[in-house]
């Protein structure tokens, strides 16, 4: 990782900066993938405001949240771009779980129907 960021700057801060932020996204990018997963589903049956509305919770708690870790406001420590690797996982999760959430209740909705009409 270090061979490759270092092929967009010389200074050694920025390149050390960079790794640190893409090993913790990496380090929990499953939360990423199964969020694209569920959304890629949900638009390949013709549903897609659900992806525009985990997308849409997923940004708008890195924002508030990057805010918040990297100045360390509201007694939270300032963290800098750990705060902001951090706040962008955080906004992953919160994705994640909504695109959990409306998966596992279409899938209860479509086997209670399916169910209660088998003959």
């Amino acid at each position: 990782m270090l061979l490759f960021l270092s092929q967009f700057t010389l200074d050694l801060t920025i390149t050390q900066l960079g790794y640190d932020y893409a090993f913790i996204i990496i380090l929990f990018s499953f939360f990423l993938l199964f969020e694209l997963a569920i959304e890629n589903t949900f638009v390949a049956t013709g549903k897609t405001v659900l992806p525009m509305l985990t997308q849409g919770l997923g940004a708008i708690t890195n924002i508030i949240l990057e805010t918040i870790l990297i100045f360390g406001l509201f007694g939270f420590p300032a963290m800098g771009v750990h705060g902001a690797a951090i706040a962008t996982v955080i906004g992953q999760i919160a994705g994640m779980g909504l695109a959990g959430i409306v998966c596992l209740v279409e899938a209860l909705m479509f086997c209670h129907y399916h169910c209660n009409n088998v003959k």
